[in-house]
């Protein structure tokens, strides 16, 4: 694997995986099954890849309170991903979400957010020009992102690693 994945092709390639290849164009859905193949073949390594992608900014903020009172006043704005997900099982105060600019220019000052080295944020903004419905595949590569950052523990890896299994099984797609 080579170049920098865009959000786009990352979002075609989530949806792939999800048994949605009928939904992309004939030459995407050739695109994104080469990358599920190399992916099933390299597992993390390969994933990890995936974790910048063109079209997606990542900022880091530490919220100077409890970061739910941020999901109970922007939850409409926010597309959950990463250790904040349902599919992670993982529990945690980190706020992982992908966001619009506009979403990010208005919510970012009025709930506080203070921009922080990554290693000591407590909220993650993915931000991106069209929020992605959010798949098994942008869990895992958000899980592992957070991870290598070391805003979570090696569980969010191990969980990277076990949706990983789980979108290559051939009855997946």
């Amino acid at each position: 694997m080579s170049d920098v994945i865009s959000q786009e092709s990352f979002d075609e390639l989530a949806l792939y995986f999800n048994g949605g290849g009928h939904l992309l164009t004939p030459d995407a859905r050739r695109i994104a099954a080469e990358r599920a193949r190399i992916l099933c073949a390299c597992g993390l390594d390969a994933l990890r890849q995936y974790t910048h992608r063109t079209g997606m900014t990542v900022h880091y903020y530490v919220a100077p309170y409890d970061t739910s009172d941020l999901l109970r006043t922007g939850a409409n704005a926010l597309a959950l991903t990463g250790a904040r997900h349902e599919l992670s099982g993982i529990k945690t105060p980190l706020i992982d979400a992908y966001i619009l600019p506009s979403d990010l220019t208005k919510f970012a000052p009025s709930w506080g957010l203070e921009p922080a080295p990554s290693e000591r944020a407590n909220v993650i903004l993915r931000e991106v020009s069209a929020l992605p419905r959010v798949l098994r595949l942008h869990v895992a590569a958000d899980l592992l992102h957070v991870c290598d950052i070391g805003a979570v523990d090696e569980r969010a890896q191990e969980r990277a690693e076990c949706i990983m299994k789980e979108l290559c099984r051939p009855s997946e797609r």
